[in-house]
């Protein structure tokens, strides 16, 4: 694969570099006046896993796991999007660049089911949101990736699982930390749009082509070769730059502490982010009405994570944390405002009159400085509050390694939302000067309120024993959780209840054998069938521990794993968004008349038919995997290759619609899913200098086996067999000649057998129109010849991340990338005049007479044209891309005052993210990961950021 390549060569050019990308390999142990430095190796350590940690030397799970030191030298603000390059086997998507809507959103191997589903996260232990929370708070951030490592989250753990770690206070190791940080946004490609000549010339030409007259005169159009035109005759707007800034601001602060003793350990942090608008013109409101309407966010952040030992076997854990978000927006939503900017034309009127009056006609009502400046603005408040309490209890008086604990999490989350309304009214200069004006200029009104509250609740408690017996360590759990939801104060919370348990067997520290299980159900199955049984079972082989292996000194440590076992999904809706589906479903109806009083009542209908058979989803998974470190730790390879069956998945039933009625979806669907995902790392160390060097990703393939398709005539056609996301299309063979064209037109009474030439039942052919291949040779081109041109999700998502350091100075490097996928290039900028598109320069390389040969791209159309604009190969690109995702350079120092030390460490630092993009996509403005930024959305954003930290 071509970026796959380019990836492997900045692998050879990165090895030249590395910096501290993971935290030090030593762990500082301060015990008064005494300091010991204890070597920690890689595969020691804990490992995050459901409702207890592990000892990662004997865990036989497929994990994967970012440290809060790598997060924290990305400058994004959102921790979901800083995940993406990693972790391995993880695929992060970003949305959108829009402040306080920026969320990426996360996958774990790929895609196993054509209904919508993502990993549950959880912090801390308890499910929650990661995407607001600072960087800044995270110890490290692990994904769960087989089912031994997600068993015991049973029915609700086949979407796999991110399981993310806050920061606590360490014993003797009292600091405080302020670090402040400055950034500069800059928007990414703005798309390149005809200016009003070249406009005006190529709508002439696109209507001659449909055989309609001109609309511009040679006059009108020759007016714009004089430079000293009079602008509000003669406009020539370029929207994106009136209205689109080049770069806005970024601002975030935050103050730590953290420290202790052996009896109380604590860790605060406050925290402050604002990021600024795009828009130009975003304050023209703030003096006469005291509002802007620029997009606008602003978050402040808390966390205390406090640690009490209560008694010498009695620990307590208070957490709290919160945030509150202030956003602002235009009082039109961003993405009309974007996609008026990219199909308005920059001829037909001006932006504004001198006097302020917004310029517009009967056509064009939505200007879209109006849309931005004179129709308000959107506010929204957002507050959540998360808090959880925990106990534990050593039981070493019943038996040694024997404890419970339990944990109790509540957390509410508010959302109201205001702001203003108006009208405004477009205005249109005449020959004598006047206006004619169109629509109204209307008040400033109070626009409607909303608000939303959700609520949770969870609980659960682990019976947990641990105990070594010569050669022979068993340990364990028994959980017990539930959790409660009230999301939107509706009357019908979501609720889950499981029993998990985890039992592992060590002999020898060598071999592994684990259960995991949960028998777990769910609100929204019927009664009597809420629960369920999960198992899995895995086993691990420590080789590097075995006597044949200590006369070497190649490896250093060798472990393989394998595990197999059952998760589920409760969470299921179908194609709709309503739950219950065992439960008949009534919505409101006709109205019927009684009496003589012509007196109405409005009636109940039944809307959908129950399915009380309705069930889990089931995902059976098959891991194996190895970890390897050699050359000294110079080395390390994990790797792990898997193979997933998901059955019972949510599918409509096929039925005619003269039964009257709508059926809920029935479990039928089957998707198998294999892959491997892998890390290679190596890393040097020498004296004052080192480097690193790492590359992770994953690979994967799904195919549809059932999802009770519809019969179709041709296998080339059929879904099932193929990727998800699978996309269909017509194969494109060139465009029609002039002769062509009249030969399709003139048989086009004949029949199909007849016609020397295959004929699209899509309209009349013209010259320059495109010609597709005949798949079935019927003689006709209809949807009948649409084949598999591709899948829309990737297939193949890689990160890596390089670096150097040489004394006090560091520096870092990301790289992300994906491929395997296809995009869709038709957007307002790329089809021409189509549905009142305004053309791109993408479109310059148009089929004309005289380009007939060399032309790559179909006939100018101003009436709307099926031939040309539908599926097709010629409309889809391939998505590979690799980007520069994050690069930081650093300098660290103590900072002394006539010997004496006053900042134990500052560290001064530049960091950006997104300022490269590899791509081939002929589109050289659109982004290959959010295809519709700066075209009909918030653009895509880069950042330089520049900060300064303190730790005393």
């Amino acid at each position: 694969m071509y970026l796959l390549k380019k990836a492997m060569t900045l692998i050879g050019c990165t090895l030249v570099l590395h910096a501290a990308a993971q935290q030090p390999d030593s762990t500082k142990i301060k015990d008064n006046n005494i300091q010991t430095k204890i070597k920690t190796r890689p595969w020691q350590g804990v490992s995050t896993l459901p409702w207890l940690s592990q000892d990662k030397l004997f865990t036989t799970a497929a994990v994967s796991t970012a440290s809060g030191y790598l997060l924290a030298k990305n400058p994004e603000t959102n921790s979901s999007n800083a995940l993406g390059g990693l972790l391995a086997g993880l695929i992060s998507r970003q949305n959108s660049s829009e402040p306080g809507s920026d969320n990426a959103t996360l996958n774990i191997r790929g895609f196993t089911s054509y209904n919508a589903l993502s990993p549950k996260i959880y912090v801390d232990g308890i499910e929650r949101n990661l995407a607001s929370i600072d960087p800044l708070e995270l110890e490290s951030v692990t994904i769960l990736k087989d089912n031994a490592a997600n068993g015991t989250f049973g029915i609700r753990g086949s979407g796999r699982s991110v399981m993310a770690t806050t920061r606590r206070g360490v014993a003797n190791t009292n600091e405080i930390t302020f670090t402040a940080q400055q950034g500069i946004q800059y928007r990414g490609a703005a798309p390149e749009m005809l200016g009003a000549r070249q406009y005006m010339q190529l709508y002439n030409e696109a209507a001659a082509n449909d055989g309609l007259p001109a609309k511009y005169s040679p006059a009108q159009i020759a007016a714009y070769d004089d430079p000293r035109r009079n602008p509000l005759v003669y406009p020539d707007v370029n929207w994106y730059d009136e209205l689109v800034k080049k770069s806005t601001t970024q601002s975030r602060y935050n103050l730590s502490l953290s420290g202790g003793n052996a009896n109380f350990r604590y860790f605060a942090l406050l925290g402050y982010l604002h990021q600024g608008g795009i828009f130009n013109y975003g304050d023209v409101n703030r003096k006469d009405f005291n509002f802007r309407n620029n997009t606008d966010f602003k978050r402040y952040n808390f966390r205390t994570n406090l640690d009490l030992q209560v008694t010498k076997r009695l620990t307590a854990s208070l957490d709290l944390s919160g945030r509150a978000e202030d956003r602002n927006y235009p009082g039109t939503p961003v993405p009309i405002i974007f996609n008026n900017i990219s199909t308005y034309p920059g001829q037909e009127f001006p932006m504004l009159y001198p006097d302020g009056k917004i310029g517009g006609n009967t056509q064009f009502l939505d200007n879209p400085y109006g849309l931005l400046t004179a129709t308000g603005y959107n506010t929204e408040f957002r507050r959540t509050f998360l808090g959880t309490a925990r106990l534990k209890q050593e039981l070493d008086m019943i038996t040694p390694g024997l404890s419970i604990s339990a944990a109790f999490a509540f957390d509410n989350y508010f959302f109201v939302n205001g702001g203003r309304s108006k009208t405004f009214a477009v205005y249109a200069q005449q020959p004598d000067s006047s206006f004619s004006a169109f629509g109204v200029d209307g008040l400033l009104n109070a626009r409607g309120r909303s608000n939303d509250q959700d609520r949770q609740t969870t609980f659960y408690t682990n019976l947990t024993y641990e105990r070594t017996f010569g050669k022979h360590t068993v340990n364990g759990f028994i959980n017990y959780n539930q959790s409660y939801e009230n999301a939107g104060g509706f009357d019908y919370p979501y609720a889950s209840q499981g029993i998990a348990s985890r039992l592992t067997y060590i002999f020898n520290k060598k071999y592994v054998a684990e259960f995991n299980g949960s028998y777990s159900g769910s609100e929204n199955l019927p009664p009597g069938k809420r629960f369920g049984f999960f198992p899995s079972f895995s086993a691990a082989w420590i080789v590097s521990a075995e006597n044949f292996m200590q006369q070497q000194h190649v490896i250093d440590f060798l472990k393989l794993r394998a595990s197999y076992g059952y998760t589920g999904n409760a969470e299921i809706t179908g194609s709709g968004t309503r739950r219950f589906l065992y439960q008949d479903y009534y919505e409101t109806g006709n109205s019927y008349t009684f009496g003589s009083g012509a007196n109405t009542l409005t009636g109940r209908r039944q809307s959908r038919l129950a399915n009380p058979g309705v069930t889990w989803e089931k995902l059976q998974t098959v891991n194996a995997g190895v970890d390897l470190y050699f050359l000294r730790e110079h080395f390390n390879v994990s790797v792990d290759a898997f193979k997933e069956k998901r059955t019972n998945i949510l599918t409509d039933p096929n039925l005619s619609a003269t039964i009257g009625i709508t059926l809920a979806p029935v479990n039928a669907g089957i998707i198998e899913n294999k892959g491997i995902d892998w890390e290679l790392g190596y890393k040097l160390e020498k004296n004052r200098w080192g480097f690193q060097v790492a590359f992770l990703g994953s690979y994967n393939e799904n195919k549809l086996i059932y999802n009770n398709e519809v019969y179709r005539a041709y296998d080339y056609q059929k879904r099932t067999g193929r990727m998800t996301g699978a996309i269909f299309g017509l194969q494109q063979e060139g465009f029609y000649s002039t002769k062509e064209a009249a030969t399709i037109n003139s048989e086009m009474g004949s029949a199909p057998a007849q016609k020397s030439i295959p004929q699209p039942t899509f309209g009349v052919v013209k010259a320059g129109d495109m010609k597709y291949k005949d798949q079935n040779g019927d003689h006709l081109i209809d949807t009948y010849d649409e084949v598999y041109l591709g899948t829309s999700l990737p297939k193949l998502y890689y990160g890596i991340r390089a670096g150097f350091h040489y004394g006090a100075f560091d520096m870092t490097l990301l790289f992300q990338g994906s491929g395997g996928n296809i995009i869709d290039l038709r957007n307002v900028t790329t089809t021409g005049f189509q549905n009142g598109s305004r053309p791109s320069t993408y479109v310059l390389d148009r089929w004309t007479p005289e380009t007939a040969e060399a032309a790559g791209y179909p006939r100018l159309s101003v009436v709307s044209n099926a031939l040309n604009y539908r599926s097709a190969d010629f409309w889809f690109a391939k998505g590979d891309y690799i980007k520069l995702k994050n690069v930081e350079i650093g300098f660290t120092t103590p900072l002394r005052y006539q010997g004496r030390l006053i900042v134990k460490k500052m560290r001064v630092f530049a960091n950006a993210s997104n300022l490269f993009t590899w791509s081939r996509l002929p589109v050289k403005w659109m982004d290959p990961e959010m295809s519709a930024a700066g075209i009909g959305n918030y653009p895509r954003m880069k950042m330089v950021n520049t900060g300064v930290q303190f730790t005393f």
